[in-house]
């Protein structure tokens, strides 16, 4: 017996670089679906695909320092930061 569901998220991203850079925070969301497959009533192999999206300002420079000179180390041209994610597992019941 096959199982499809949706999954979604609303939240913030939180990008943290060593070196000194400064952190920042934006507005962040995900959307996937996935299958379970049971085996039997207690045992179902589940898998799964997430894209995640944070936003950021157009052309924006992220994790500057200006000591010394302006230096970025993340630099995005356009709006929006993707990320995709797959995964596959067990579920188990008890």
């Amino acid at each position: 017996e096959y199982t499809p569901y949706l999954v979604g998220t609303i939240g913030a991203s939180r990008f943290s670089p060593d070196g000194g850079f400064d952190s920042e925070t934006r507005f962040a969301a995900t959307l996937g679906g996935g299958v379970k497959w049971f085996i039997n009533d207690n045992f179902a192999l589940k898998f799964e695909a997430r894209g995640f999206i944070s936003v950021f300002d157009s052309n924006a420079d992220v994790f500057c320092v200006s000591s010394g000179g302006a230096v970025c180390r993340f630099r995005v041209s356009g709006s929006v930061v993707w990320q995709l994610e797959a995964t596959a597992g067990v579920a188990i019941r008890f």
